[in-house]
């Protein structure tokens, strides 16, 4: 796979983990949002902004890699991703163990979504 198929894969990825909203659609039309690689946005998700490549047939492949990426956080970000039970100083090591624990969540909610198409679920 090319760099572009990954980001292809993983943009569907994210969109799969927006199955629990009301059904995903990509934008279509001429004032549909498109990248200069063709990914098309998504509308109807629970993600801020979702990007799919429409030709892409995901059907078969059976295991998904993902790949290391840097992770930017707004404003509104930081403080989500701050515990509840008060402050701590931060450091390596519990700037590390939180990206773990978001990236966990963030899979999950992949994985939930990918079962949900995989079955033909829409409740989860």
């Amino acid at each position: 796979m090319n760099g572009t198929s990954i980001r292809g894969v993983l943009c569907l990825c994210a969109l799969a983990g927006c199955a629990a909203s009301p059904t995903p659609e990509l934008q279509s039309g001429p004032d549909a949002e498109v990248t200069f690689d063709g990914l098309v946005r998504a509308d109807n998700t629970i993600m801020d902004s979702v990007w799919a490549r429409p030709d892409i047939d995901i059907t078969g492949y059976r295991k998904v890699l993902f790949v290391p990426l840097g992770v930017s956080y707004r404003d509104v970000d930081r403080r989500a991703a701050q515990q509840q039970s008060g402050m701590i100083e931060s450091n390596r090591v519990s700037n590390a163990a939180e990206i773990r624990r978001l990236g966990r969540h963030w899979g999950s909610i992949v994985r939930e979504g990918l079962e949900s198409l995989l079955t033909g679920d829409s409740t989860r």
